[in-house]
């Protein structure tokens, strides 16, 4: 048998000929190897060539018909094929084919193809079945979404990295995948990871899935035992996830070949038959890549601190990369210079990077925002702020997952799972006075039932209370200190002569800073996002750096009550003039799931109750106009805000497009000044969110 014909076999083109046959076509094709991140085919360009993917992976690239950015709509892995439709038409490559793995490729040139065509008639019929299924795909495929399949974690401690890849695992199967697999590429044995994380030998061999593709000739040195999660029912009964997930199978379709698996979280430790002691050769690492991506929905790799070929290779073939440290200078340091060794190894430019760091043990952190993105030169990294020590998270135990479910560090992984999974939540608070208060019993909710929310937008009063959540990412403590620092402190209406406004704002400015202190946006643990809107342009300024107090002044800034904000070279006042619950501002920034609660009602019903008749002695009062005019009519304060409202109404019905649910609570009785009556607000946000959430959590986990 050629040496291509195990490889032909499995491809559905050549699925139709006899081993006779497809042994007089192998000649015929040649032999290609390509790096990763390298384009294979242009899009609008000529193709010359049918192209087999031999091992490796590869991924579809068309342009977004809305923005004309790139989007990865597939991926391919070994036994796929593509520009058979170029050669067959004679038309322009489609889509861009690019490598997302080291791969190789058996080609042929569009010559022999005819000829092949030709000789053999089952070879036509076959194509031109599979050319009809090419032509009804194409505008199917542009408008999938494809998510991170291979995520490298990298740390400065191998336990850490081993924890973090455990639990980021954990986080994944709650959130819905299937199957995920951890692989451990520094064949760590010293902390005796798998009892200690409660995983078992797997009945499931990986071995005859190798042994059953031509993948199986590149990795015939490579051996190592797959272990299965212990407690993966228990895991489910905790979780939002259907209850009879563990007894289902899972079934993975590769050519002509079906394979079953069982659902679950998988560790692999592997090694090189030669050197057992060592790990595993770098030149298999591609391979197995390939080959694991057919049948996990995630692969993680372990590559704890050694910046060494075996971490370099795996992270220069990685969708995503999470660098985990602790929040220090030296840390991240030690950490930037162990990524420019691996770096100087395979030279290439790291995935979508997120680093999440640990809070110091024993002191304050030196490190800012603005100091990471410098150290590590890299615009597009993630920052996310562990709400733990690392100390603390080492003595996280995750004794049967109780432990991590219920932990405040789960935050932080579920949201990096959630980015993989394409299930990121975004929470848009609207503005409303003393009737945000409603938006802390929604948060409540969320919290008491574990609904996550991963990035936040807020105007005005929602502003004030989303800035307090994603500071704490507790509703308790949101409650906490809204009641102390707001409801229970002194009136925050300190007029003055109406220059520029009625209230002076000094006593909301000390609130800001009780709350608030020093905090940028960087040191929060939710992403959030504070709407204003610039008095000089008209336009909306979204805020996301800086110190945090300065922003939810100017977003509450109400015009005509509040002075305005001066930021730079603008004033700005509340966001709530043109974007009263601004969901399109979580759109912008990739949240899936975007929840809005809206806190402005649709009729002022206390204005309403003015107008009804008048008994005993207000009717008395009310004879006279200057007191009709105090005691039964709205005042200046009122009649700014309800202006507001009414047209923030029709633009909150023209931004419900952004929204996949909207939490409107009973508020119309509340008046908007009165920022004493707090516990009643706070109640109908609970009553409103506890009616919606089965209905969210359905949205979301089924």
């Amino acid at each position: 048998m050629h040496d291509y014909s195990h490889t032909l076999k499995k491809v559905p083109l050549f699925s139709d000929l006899s081993i006779e046959e497809i042994n007089k076509t192998a000649p015929f094709f040649k032999l290609k190897k390509v790096r990763n991140n390298t384009v294979v085919l242009k899009i609008n360009t000529e193709g010359d060539l049918l192209y087999i993917l031999k091992s490796g992976q590869v991924r579809i690239i068309v342009p977004d018909e809305h923005d004309g950015c790139d989007r990865v709509v597939a991926t391919l892995g070994p036994g796929n094929y593509f520009g058979e439709m170029s050669l067959l038409t004679g038309e322009s490559v489609s889509a861009t084919v690019m490598t997302s793995l080291d791969s190789e490729f058996l080609t042929l040139d569009k010559k022999t193809f005819e000829l092949l065509l030709q000789k053999y008639s089952k070879l036509s019929y076959k194509i031109s079945m599979i050319l009809s299924k090419r032509l009804r795909e194409r505008n199917v495929f542009k408008s999938l979404r494809i998510l991170p399949e291979k995520v490298s974690v990298f740390s400065e401690d191998n336990f850490i990295s081993s924890k973090i890849s455990f639990l980021l695992a954990m986080s994944l199967f709650i959130e819905g995948l299937n199957r995920v697999l951890i692989i451990d590429l520094q064949n760590i044995s010293a902390e005796n990871i798998v009892e200690k994380f409660h995983f078992a030998e797997a009945t499931e061999k990986l071995e005859t899935f190798i042994r059953s593709h031509d993948i199986g000739e590149d990795l015939k040195t490579v051996e190592g035992k797959l272990y299965e999660y212990s407690y993966l029912d228990s895991l489910i009964y905790k979780t939002h996830r259907k209850k009879d997930v563990s007894k289902q199978n899972y079934k993975v379709d590769t050519g002509k070949d079906r394979y079953v698996y069982r659902q679950g979280i998988y560790l692999l430790k592997i090694f090189d038959k030669s050197q057992p002691s060592k790990k595993i050769n770098v030149r298999n690492i591609s391979p197995l890549l390939g080959l694991v991506s057919q049948i996990y929905d995630v692969v993680l790799l372990n590559l704890g601190n050694a910046p060494d070929a075996v971490s370099a290779r795996a992270m220069s073939q990685s969708d995503m990369t999470v660098l985990v440290s602790e929040k220090s200078k030296k840390s991240v340091q030690s950490l930037k210079s162990k990524l420019m060794k691996i770096n100087h190894i395979e030279n290439f430019h790291i995935s979508s990077p997120i680093l999440s760091v640990f809070a110091p043990d024993y002191t304050e952190s030196d490190l800012h925002h603005d100091d990471t993105k410098a150290i590590f030169q890299m615009d597009n990294i993630k920052i996310k702020n562990f709400p733990v020590s690392r100390k603390s998270f080492i003595g996280l135990e995750p004794d049967k997952n109780h432990d991590f479910i219920t932990s405040s560090a789960s935050i932080i992984l579920s949201s990096v799972a959630r980015e993989i999974t394409g299930k990121i939540i975004g929470l848009a608070l609207g503005g409303g006075g003393a009737r945000g208060y409603a938006h802390i019993g929604v948060l409540k909710i969320f919290e008491e039932n574990r609904f996550p929310i991963d990035i936040v937008s807020g105007s005005s009063m929602g502003s004030l209370i989303g800035a307090a959540y994603c500071m704490t990412a507790s509703a308790k403590e949101t409650e906490r200190i809204i009641r102390k620092e707001l409801a229970q402190s002194m009136s925050i209406f300190d007029f003055t002569i109406p220059i520029n406004s009625f209230i002076r704002g000094k006593r909301i400015e000390k609130i800001a800073y009780n709350i608030f202190k020093d905090i940028t946006f960087a040191d929060l643990l939710i992403p959030f996002y504070i709407v204003c809107v610039d008095l000089i342009t008209g336009k909306e300024v979204v805020i996301n750096k800086g110190l945090v107090r300065d922003a939810v002044m100017a977003s509450s800034a109400i015009p005509g009550i509040f002075k305005p904000v001066r930021w730079k070279n603008s004033y700005l006042v509340d966001g709530s003039v043109i974007n009263k619950v601004p969901a399109n501002i979580l759109q912008k920034y990739n949240a899936d799931h975007i929840i809005a609660v809206n806190v402005t009602p649709d009729r002022e019903t206390k204005m309403e109750r003015k107008l009804k008749k008048n008994t005993g002695i207000k009717k008395f009062l009310c004879k006279s106009k200057i007191l009709r005019e105090i005691l039964d009519e709205p005042n200046i304060l009122q009649i700014i805000n309800r202006s507001l409202n009414i047209t923030n109404s029709q633009m909150a019905k023209t931004g419900s497009q952004f929204t996949a649910f909207e939490i409107k609570p009973e508020i119309e009785k509340f008046d908007f000044l009165n920022f004493k009556n707090f516990d009643p607000l706070v109640k109908a946000g609970e009553k409103a969110a506890s009616k919606s959430i089965n209905e969210l959590l359905r949205l979301i986990y089924q």
